[in-house]
């Protein structure tokens, strides 16, 4: 019988749960990312038209903000994933695949939603203060991120039994 490597964490379902962490919140920023650039170019009114270099300037400048953008989007995607995403997939183990379990992952993004937005503990908009259009953006980011967070843990927790 050949050896066949496993990780320690197999046997409590916490190795797919962790290694659905960061491909999940890449996928889900990257989401969001677009949400919120359509956002801006549909609400934020007219665009000044320039010469060549200020047009090569602005290209250069929305790459780069861009790429920060997602960058900083996939930290906290993933902070919040660890923060709610991980506790819920750990106490449905292996109830995941059940259907009910995607509107308990979408429920649990929701809070997480309130949560960042409300801003109660954070201090990000003040106390206890809810903004709709804050929600609204960050329910791009979240929403997505708890499916995504869900599929990838079903994947991997089926690799894991088929090898």
């Amino acid at each position: 019988m050949p050896y066949v490597p496993t990780f320690g964490g197999n046997a409590l379902g916490i190795a797919p749960v962790f290694g659905a962490l960061v491909p999940a919140s890449i996928i889900a920023a990257g989401i969001g990312m677009a949400c919120l650039g359509g956002w801006l170019v549909l609400f934020s009114g007219e665009f000044p038209v320039g010469g060549p270099s200020e047009i090569i300037a602005s290209l250069v400048f929305l790459t780069f903000a861009l790429a920060v953008g997602m960058v900083g989007a996939t930290f906290i995607v993933a902070f919040y994933l660890f923060i709610f995403g991980v506790p819920v997939a750990l106490l449905l183990g292996d109830r995941i695949r059940h259907p009910v379990a995607l509107g308990v992952s979408l429920v649990d993004a929701s809070a997480g939603a309130v949560f960042a937005t409300t801003g109660s503990k954070l201090g990000l908009l003040g106390s206890g203060e809810f903004a709709p259009q804050a929600f609204a953006l960050v329910l791009c980011f979240a929403l997505p991120a708890g499916y995504l967070f869900r599929r990838n843990i079903i994947v991997l927790r089926e690799q894991l039994e088929y090898t």
